[in-house]
């Protein structure tokens, strides 16, 4: 098998990829492989180029100083996934709801917390939670599965939970 370190650039690469097919795989990918720390952690700390957000179509967002960050986190990238689309279509729903869980999942990893509450001091890429936020982060999967989102597998429809 592939090491994790080997594989998180391309999956990291494919959430902000043009290609909605690609999108959609790595948030598969990361829904999934999150439920580990090793991979979750990977996530978390991943770098991501803001250009590469805005060419996909991503909200950048501001930082704390209210100008446009250079670099964003994995679990930025997929937090901003999991909530920037609120009248979105189907596709667009289902990929917010892997991302969800992927957030949900890195946020659950308690021994990485320090990733939101303490090295966002001094790594500017990572974005700080407060406990509210997070909780809410934890629980959005339940909230967009109560909303009707559903995750397409093989043919069948899984309320929001994704099967390999």
């Amino acid at each position: 098998a592939p090491h994790l370190s080997a594989i998180t650039p391309p999956a990291i690469a494919a959430l902000v990829s043009t290609e909605p097919r690609a999108r959609m795989a790595a948030a598969f990918f990361w829904h999934d492989a999150t439920a580990a720390k090793g991979p979750a952690t990977s996530l978390a700390r991943a770098t991501v180029p803001a250009g590469k957000l805005a060419g996909a179509g991503i909200p950048i967002g501001k930082t704390a100083t209210g100008g446009a960050p250079a670099f964003c986190s994995g679990l930025g990238v997929m937090r901003r996934l999991a909530t920037s689309a609120p009248d979105a279509s189907p596709a667009d729903g289902r990929l917010a709801l892997l991302a969800a869980g992927a957030v949900s999942h890195v946020l659950q990893h308690s021994s990485l917390s320090h990733l939101w509450t303490s090295a966002p001091d001094s790594l500017s890429y990572l974005e700080r939670l407060s406990e509210e936020e997070a909780a809410e982060l934890v629980a959005l999967p339940i909230s967009l599965a109560k909303e009707g989102v559903m995750v397409m597998v093989e043919g069948a429809a899984v309320e929001g939970v994704s099967v390999p």
